[in-house]
């Protein structure tokens, strides 16, 4: 049985609702943030995963503001094992190309592991391959900001992501040199929890967008709310509070976003119950999810 059959057979396992946010499997589940059609045996991610991914494509630099279990780094965990799958083709049919490093770079080591763990969950369900294990334990390196350097260190890596990046001490070094070396894409993501959070990533989207100006194809800046994911949005209701109008010099409402975005500056507060519970556990620090 080849591999990709068998990611066919096991992606299936991946689709479970959630159910319980204190047990393990169903969070694990709930992050794997997948759908798999098996009528027409086809991977089917969320439409946030793929305007990410899309990203990715046509831009060096996405930076993600991000709501909590959104499945981002799930998508790019993914992306890197189907970039892994298709240079491993590629080799096996004696064509000669360069083998691709994947860096994956968090605020603490302990999260780092977290998503290492993740990443051969995900990998150790899809095949038992022993060649194409090897194959990623070689090319993604998973660590934190301060070991970045030493990790980076006489590879020249491909794709990378920085995750949780309002919590890096200094992400520009470790950004502009991976840059130097031409580095095909960089993912910078993250959620926030506070004001303090919120204005350093504020902080990041500018200086990006002053190193990147009048560079096409550079640089791209998307957010996912959590009333875009169907981790949450189940039964999603619209809620409707009294506000003071949002008017221009000339007196009218602008009406210049997309739909949803358009909602929020109307006053309109997005709902789910599935969101109320987990802002119960929580403790109902709902920034940690509207943002």
């Amino acid at each position: 049985m080849d591999i990709q059959k068998k990611i066919e057979e096991n992606l299936a396992k991946y689709v479970t609702p959630y159910v319980d946010a204190t047990k393990e499997m169903s969070v694990i589940n709930a992050n794997g943030f997948l759908s798999y059609d098996s009528e027409n045996k086809e991977i089917k991610l969320y439409d946030c995963q793929e305007e990410y991914l899309l990203n990715n494509r046509l831009n060096t630099v996405t930076l993600v503001l991000k709501c909590r279990r959104s499945g981002i780094t799930t998508a790019w965990l993914l992306h890197v094992l189907y970039e892994l799958l298709e240079y491993k083709a590629k080799v096996d049919a004696g064509k000669k190309v360069n083998k691709p490093y994947f860096l994956y770079v968090t605020n603490k080591n302990d999260y780092s592991h977290a998503t290492r763990k993740m990443f051969y969950f995900y990998l150790d369900s899809l095949t038992n391959s022993k060649d194409f294990y090897k194959l990623c334990q070689e090319c993604v390196l998973f660590t934190y900001e301060s070991e970045c350097p030493n990790k980076v260190c006489g590879r020249i890596v491909t794709e990378a992501m920085f995750d949780e990046c309002v919590f890096f001490k200094n992400y520009e070094d470790n950004l502009m040199c991976l840059l130097a070396t031409g580095v095909k894409h960089i993912t910078l993501a993250s959620s926030i929890a506070n004001d303090e959070q919120e204005a350093k990533m504020e902080n990041i989207r500018k200086n990006l967008c002053y190193h990147f100006e009048n560079k096409e194809g550079c640089y791209t800046y998307m957010e996912v709310h959590w009333w875009e994911c169907p981790v949450f949005n189940k039964n999603l209701v619209w809620k409707k509070i009294e506000v003071e109008p949002v008017i221009d010099k000339d007196g009218n409402i602008a009406y210049n976003k997309e739909r949803w975005k358009q909602k929020i500056k109307e006053g309109w507060i997005p709902t789910s119950e599935v969101f109320e519970q987990y802002a119960t556990l929580l403790n109902n620090k709902t920034k940690e999810l509207l943002n």
